[in-house]
């Protein structure tokens, strides 16, 4: 849109380190970190080694959130496992993420399926949630054009919701018998991505995040430099640059617990000049916290896809920084 680009934000405010937490709250229209949800479980089976269990809760809005747990059977309260929360991309979904088989599914575009089964296996418990901003959601609840104008006279936002969705996942997850609740991580897929770190940031609690093409950088160059086309309302945070921009959130929020980005240098959904723009202040604030080794960045010469290798990686990773406690 001409003349949009050159704009600067109007009537700025300056916020001190220790109010970034609390103002991005304000800005997401999160009224406090969510508690353990009342859960409607159905169907638990097992299936090869696992117990698979569907779980629904409602949001803040009232609006039912399906999910689907995946742990090893042989999890126990005497050796808790550390706990992952699995958020998809808009065109997925739980179910889709926990499915039997695993790989890349031409069938749906090339998406990588079943990871968060995948997990599983491999000694995670899982948590995987259909967030709102998710196409199967659309039906609950509403065009996001619609739910965005209805949200925002009440200070509250559609990403907002979402990211009290994967928190209620989370204690979801840390309330499951045999889940360790000091060792639970985030991770999620483009719009499951940005969901991710944004859950980090704004809760204490959880230990880890892995943001895969979560449009983390910086939100004055995708305003500036960005496709608009790609982005639905959940993306833009209203107010967020009269106040800070993506590496104020991870200095101020999220340093120096651990986090791992995956933010490829043809990923459509942010310019490769954010992220170069948001890496010097976030490898900054780990350095001041002697924490250089808990910021991993992945800068493939690849698009807004997430392959198989990049789950190898992640899951590694997993491992490492969700160890024994």
């Amino acid at each position: 849109m001409p003349g949009i680009e050159g704009l600067q934000p109007l009537h700025p405010r300056s916020v001190s380190e220790g109010q970034v937490r609390p103002m991005l709250m304000e800005l997401l229209g999160l009224p406090a970190l969510p508690e353990a949800p009342e859960v409607e479980s159905r169907r638990p089976r097992a299936e090869d080694g696992l117990r698979v269990e569907e779980f629904l809760f409602e949001n803040l809005l009232g609006d039912p959130v399906p999910g689907r747990l995946c742990l090893p059977q042989a999890a126990t309260p005497a050796d808790p496992l550390p706990g992952v929360v699995c958020l998809p991309g808009t065109s997925a979904s739980a179910e889709e993420l926990a499915e039997a088989a695993f790989g890349t599914d031409p069938a749906r575009g090339g998406r990588l399926i079943g990871w968060s089964r995948e997990l599983a296996r491999r000694g995670f418990a899982t948590a995987a949630v259909t967030l709102a901003g998710c196409t199967a959601r659309q039906t609950a609840t509403g065009n996001w054009g619609v739910l965005t104008k209805r949200l925002a006279p009440l200070g509250r936002s559609p990403v907002g919701v979402m990211v009290d969705e994967a928190l209620k996942a989370a204690r979801v997850l840390a309330a499951t018998p045999g889940v360790d609740p000091a060792r639970i991580g985030i991770t999620g897929f483009s719009l499951g991505g940005q969901a991710a770190w944004l859950g980090l940031a704004v809760d204490p609690r959880l230990r880890a995040a892995a943001s895969l093409c979560g449009g983390l950088g910086s939100m004055a160059h995708v305003i500036r430099h960005g496709d608009h086309q790609r982005h639905g309302p959940h993306f833009y945070v209203p107010h967020l640059l009269r106040y800070f921009d993506h590496a104020r959130i991870i200095a101020g929020c999220i340093a120096p617990r651990p986090l791992m980005v995956l933010a490829p240098l043809r990923d459509e959904d942010m310019p490769a000049s954010g992220v170069a723009e948001l890496l010097p202040p976030a490898r900054a604030a780990y350095a001041a916290a002697a924490a250089d080794d808990q910021l991993t960045v992945l800068r493939p010469d690849d698009r807004h896809l997430f392959r198989p290798r990049y789950f190898e990686t992640m899951a590694g990773w997993f491992g490492t920084v969700l160890g024994p406690g």
